[in-house]
C-alpha cells in the first residue's frame, strides 16, 4: 500500500504540474535532478549534519527534562498544582516566537537553535508522560510499598516499565517536532543547517531546491523513525503479545 500511494502522488504531481508554469510547480523529474545535484555537493551533507547534531541534542535535553517532569508531576499533586499552568502555556507558544526568544537571548550562536527545540518539544513530552503517569496500575503502586521500595525503585521498577508506550509515544512526536523547530530556528537565526538552505532557496523563489530540500527533510524524518525510533521500540517491547482486532 505504501508503494501504491507513492506512485499515486508522483503521478498527481506530474499531472498538475503540465498544468503550472514550472517555476511554479516544477515535475518529479525536475525536482529529483535538482535532488540528484544537492547530493552530490559535498556541501549538502555539512547542512545535513548540522540540523542532525541540533535536533538529537535539542531533543535528548527535552526528552530528558519532559520524562522527569512528567513522572513528577504525575506523581506529586504539589508540582502538578505548580507546573499545570505553564505547561499549557508552553503547548501555546508558536514555535517561531521561541526561534525569536532565542536569538535574542544567544543572537547567532548555536545556543539558540537548542534554546528553541528544548521549550518547543518539552511541554509536548511532559504532557504525553504526565497522563501515562496518570494511568498506572494503583495495585502495583501499592505493592511496591508494601515490600517497602524506595521512591527510586518505585519509579525504575513499576513506573517506568508501564511508561514504555508513552515514552516511545512521546518520543516519536517529540522528535518529529524537534525536526520542524530546527528548522524553524536556523531559518531564523543561522548562516548553515537545512532551516537555512530553505532560506537561501525560498528568497531567491527557486521551487525545484524547495521541493528537493522538504523532499531530503522528509526523508531524514522517516529514516530516524523506521530506523531509530521503531527499531528500539520493537527490541524494548518485544516481550509484548501484538494485538490485532
Amino acid at each position: 500500500m505504501g508503494t501504491a500511494s507513492v506512485a499515486v502522488l508522483l503521478a498527481v504531481w506530474a499531472a498538475a504540474a503540465a498544468l503550472f508554469p514550472k517555476d511554479y510547480l516544477p515535475s518529479p523529474a525536475a525536482v529529483a535532478a535538482t535532488l540528484a545535484e544537492n547530493l552530490a555537493d559535498p556541501d549538502s551533507y555539512r547542512h545535513i549534519v548540522v540540523s542532525v547534531r541540533r535536533t538529537f541534542g535539542g531533543f535528548g535535553l527535552a526528552l530528558l527534562g519532559g520524562t522527569v517532569l512528567g513522572i513528577l508531576m504525575g506523581t506529586s499533586r504539589r508540582v502538578e498544582y505548580l507546573c499545570d499552568l505553564w505547561v499549557t502555556v508552553g503547548l501555546a507558544v508558536p514555535s517561531l516566537c521561541w526561534a525569536f526568544v532565542g536569538l535574542m537571548f544567544f543572537g547567532l550562536a548555536e545556543t539558540g537553535v537548542y534554546f528553541a527545540v528544548l521549550w518547543i518539544v518539552l511541554p509536548f513530552v511532559t504532557v504525553n508522560v504526565w497522563q501515562g503517569v496518570r494511568t498506572l496500575d494503583a495495585g502495583l503502586t501499592q505493592m511496591s510499598r508494601v515490600f517497602r521500595f524506595s521512591r527510586g525503585a518505585v519509579v525504575r521498577h513499576v513506573v517506568l516499565p508501564q511508561l514504555v508506550p508513552y515514552l516511545f509515544g512521546a518520543a516519536r512526536y517529540g522528535l518529529a517536532l524537534a525536526w520542524k523547530a530546527t528548522a524553524v530556528a536556523e531559518l531564523v537565526s543561522q548562516q548553515d543547517g537545512v532551516g537555512y538552505v530553505f532560506g537561501k532557496w525560498f528568497g531567491l523563489f527557486h521551487m525545484p531546491q524547495v521541493l528537493a530540500w522538504t523532499v531530503t527533510f522528509v526523508t531524514l524524518m522517516l529514516g530516524a523513525e523506521v530506523f531509530l525510533v521503531r527499531t528500539l521500540e520493537a527490541g524494548v517491547t518485544r516481550w509484548r503479545r501484538e494485538v490485532r482486532l
